[in-house]
């Protein structure tokens, strides 16, 4: 004895709920896919990333030697302008370090609250690019001083008059050291 209003009723509800199921249905894919896109964009900025590591690591090493080799002022204004140019490529290889963690982030979780795993690596990048510029501050240094030290090396040897064969009636003793004298 069941009412026709019951019946309508009932394949409403039936229609409501399928629908409701097709829309969780598509919200599921299209979050499935938007994933998939995220997880993509993040491998191809990861890949990107390798170049741009070893490309900072190969200027740094550039540097190196060449603070290690014979200074003069177009050497070491050429290790200035590479520091220069490492400083925006760090920075910017940062940035997409950051993005990378961004994108790893699940896609429910507000971008204002960011997990302590992401927030620790954060932390971890800040002190390895600060690490990373400490030791270019310290090459630059280094280069300083290894400079300083040629020129009061040319500047003390041009100062030293040149010692000869002895001469006088003390050839036969034994001379000091100028730094002595």
């Amino acid at each position: 004895m069941t009412s026709p209003l019951w019946h309508q009723t009932a394949e409403q509800l039936l229609r409501a709920e399928r629908l409701l199921q097709h829309s969780v249905n598509s919200l599921d894919q299209a979050a499935v896919g938007r994933r998939r896109e995220r997880d993509r964009i993040a491998l191809e900025l990861e890949q990107l990333l390798n170049p741009l590591a070893d490309l900072s690591q190969g200027l740094t090493r550039l540097i190196e030697e060449m603070a290690g080799g014979r200074q003069d002022n177009r050497l070491q204004r050429w290790q200035g302008q590479l520091q220069q140019l490492l400083s925006p490529l760090d920075l910017g290889r940062q940035m997409l370090e950051e993005l990378v963690i961004q994108l790893d982030q699940p896609l429910d979780q507000p971008p204002d609250q960011p997990s302590r795993d992401s927030r620790d690596h954060q932390k971890r990048l800040q002190l390895q690019q600060l690490v990373a510029l400490r030791q270019k501050q310290v090459m630059q240094m280094q280069a300083e001083v290894r400079s300083l030290q040629q020129q009061l090396f040319a500047a003390t040897s041009q100062e030293r008059p040149a010692v000869d064969a002895p001469q006088g009636p003390e050839g036969d003793a034994i001379s000091t050291p100028s730094i002595f004298s």
